[in-house]
């Protein structure tokens, strides 16, 4: 009887070892799905970036284009900053932006705060 109590229990474990094995291999494939199921959502997110980048882009070449039509200067430099808004987004992607935010606006104003100042004293020099 004990013979047969120690197959028993000799089996069981050999079951479970075997199943303990099958489990791991389970988790690591799990894991290798999930890995390449993220990088394929990544590859998808920045293909939709890049997408609606470009699609900004245009939208601003179109205002601009406008602009000009219709001797609308705000229309014309709203579609110039639209294009450029656009092109960071197709190249850096959103998460640039996002996480830059604060210095984008920052060294924008200050490019538009230096070209005024340049060009209103070129102006004041030729006058």
């Amino acid at each position: 009887m004990t013979q047969l109590k120690d197959k028993i229990e000799e089996k069981q474990n050999s079951a479970n070892k075997m199943l303990n094995e099958a489990r791991g291999k389970l988790q690591e494939k799990q894991a290798e799905a999930n890995h390449v199921l993220a990088d394929a959502k990544d590859t998808l997110e920045k293909g939709q970036t890049v997408a609606n980048g470009r699609l900004t882009q245009a939208k601003g070449l179109a205002k601009e284009v406008w602009g000009q039509v219709t001797n609308n200067d705000s229309l014309r430099r709203t579609g110039k900053k639209e294009q450029t808004k656009g092109y960071l987004q197709a190249t850096y992607g959103n998460n640039w932006l996002v996480r830059n935010k604060t210095t984008v606006v920052a060294l924008t104003a200050a490019a538009a705060a230096f070209l005024t100042y340049f060009f209103s004293r070129k102006n004041a020099a030729t006058s």
